[in-house]
């Protein structure tokens, strides 16, 4: 069998698809020219497992795992199960896995060892257990005023992508409902409003024990005093949300989003300006997980540029929209003497990764996310590397005012450099991080290198340039070609 390196990275693994409990039978190569073979495959329910590797002229391996932390590799601690028998006898996993995205890794014993192979995969779902009874729903001690009060909800894959519009329909009298639980403060660690989770590929709040890992919805309301001024709502999460409020002396309610819609933004955050009329509000927030990583990056904060306030008396029609899905229109500017992106001059700026593709531009976009399609707003270009990790340097002279390792938003490991007059950039994804805060860099200084972290598909460079805080076509700055 001739060599096939098309599936040798997480990101071009080869699909299967099971049907019922059929077993599915791959054959392949894999050796000196040809080290990693992965096969990807989704379950949409709690399944009994089969894996059968075998047909070896040398010896190969195979490992079975998630990736968790979306990096495009399988890394230690993901892996579920790895066949240890050496030699050309056949090797076999077999286990139980939850709904959710697998990977499968073949990959020859040796660096001299060059094989066909054959693998036999059969994976049967399991009878789900019966709702749990309304007798059996929980309800765990929450101030409301405080904290966040949270409704758990199961939701069919068979029903679509996205949760029904009546997945909340009777909160805890509604048959899906599993439970109440608290999701703390609804004053966030880093003193914003709101609230920043990251359950990974686990239940809500970490409690397997009692919660789904994939496939629930929440439901969760907190008490706000809002005083009639603008507010600028800011969420980025995986996989979809909803912000809506009720007026507690009018029991009007205001959708911040659009009603009976879910939004979705795993990159770039989504922002909303919206105007409450002042009292005391119900804030709810509406979030679904399907499979993999659940994770939600809420807050507001009073808007910059502030309408005149509205008084407390509702509009007639508190429904109908003065929102502004991000980006949300700018007033007219004033006169200025900052100058423009093309006064700027092309001699100040330089490409911070030369010779690779532009992937992605910057505006509204639709685009694969990794298990669907997506559409949301692209506040910066992407520049894909492959199989890459290359250097990234400094787009323009500048101090760096953010060099911070983790998810930081969906941005991953995340630089940013302030240039003065109001501008600054920004690299996400980074694999590394090669500059600290308080560093001046220009065009020649390397500040990182190429990753996938973060809310990420795959290797390449999220870059944005930023004027006041407003984010800019960075093509308007910068040739890519």
């Amino acid at each position: 069998m001739q060599e096939n390196r098309s599936d040798n990275t997480l990101n071009t693994a080869r699909v299967v698809k099971f049907q019922s409990s059929s077993t599915q039978t791959l054959k392949d190569f894999v050796g000196k020219g040809d080290r990693n073979d992965f096969h990807r495959f989704k379950l949409t329910g709690r399944s009994s497992f089969n894996l059968v590797l075998k047909g070896l002229q040398a010896n190969a391996d195979v490992q079975l795992g998630q990736d968790r932390n979306r990096n495009g590799k399988l890394d230690t601690q993901e892996t579920i199960s790895r066949s240890t028998r050496q030699g050309t006898r056949s090797e076999r996993i077999e286990t139980t896995l939850d709904r959710g995205t697998y990977f499968i890794r073949v990959f020859p014993g040796s660096r001299s060892a060059d094989t066909n192979y054959t693998l036999n995969l059969t994976a049967t779902q399991l009878t789900p257990t019966s709702n749990t009874s309304q007798s059996q729903v929980f309800r765990d001690p929450v101030d409301g005023k405080q904290q966040w009060k949270t409704t758990v909800f199961r939701w069919d894959a068979s029903q679509g992508d996205q949760p029904p519009n009546n997945v909340f329909a009777g909160n805890l009298n509604n048959p899906q409902a599993i439970g109440q639980i608290n999701l703390g403060s609804n004053v966030r660690s880093d003193g914003k409003n709101g609230i920043n989770f990251n359950w990974g590929m686990g239940a809500a709040n970490g409690d397997a024990n009692r919660l789904p890992v994939d496939y629930f919805a929440v439901r969760a309301t907190t008490q706000v005093e809002f005083d009639g001024t603008s507010h600028l709502f800011r969420v980025n999460g995986d996989d979809g949300f909803q912000i809506l409020a009720k007026h507690k002396g009018t029991n009007e309610q205001y959708f911040i989003t659009p009603e009976k819609q879910w939004i979705q933004a795993f990159d770039a955050p989504y922002e909303v300006e919206y105007t409450l009329p002042a009292g005391q509000y119900d804030l709810t927030f509406n979030y679904y997980e399907a499979t993999e990583a659940a994770n939600l990056d809420f807050s507001w904060q009073k808007s910059a540029i502030q309408p005149d306030p509205i008084s407390s008396s509702p509009s007639p029609n508190p429904t109908s929209s003065n929102q502004s899905s991000s980006p949300f229109p700018s007033p007219s500017p004033a006169p200025s003497d900052k100058p423009s992106s093309s006064q700027m001059g092309s001699s100040l700026w330089d490409n911070p990764l030369y010779y690779y593709p532009l992937t992605s531009k910057y505006g509204q976009r639709t685009y694969w996310n990794g298990s669907q399609w997506v559409s949301g707003f692209h506040r910066g270009i992407d520049i894909g590397t492959g199989d890459e990790t290359p250097a990234v340097e400094a787009a323009r002279k500048g101090t760096v005012t953010e060099a911070a390792i983790g998810w930081n938003g969906g941005y991953g490991n995340l630089v940013t450099i302030d240039h003065g007059d109001g501008l600054e950039t920004r690299y996400a994804h980074l694999s590394s991080i090669a500059v600290k805060v308080g560093d001046r860099v220009d065009t020649s200084t390397v500040i990182g290198s190429v990753g996938s972290t973060g809310n990420s598909t795959g290797n390449h460079l999220h870059f944005e340039i930023r004027v006041d805080g407003e984010d800019k076509n960075p093509e308007e700055f910068i040739s890519f070609a």
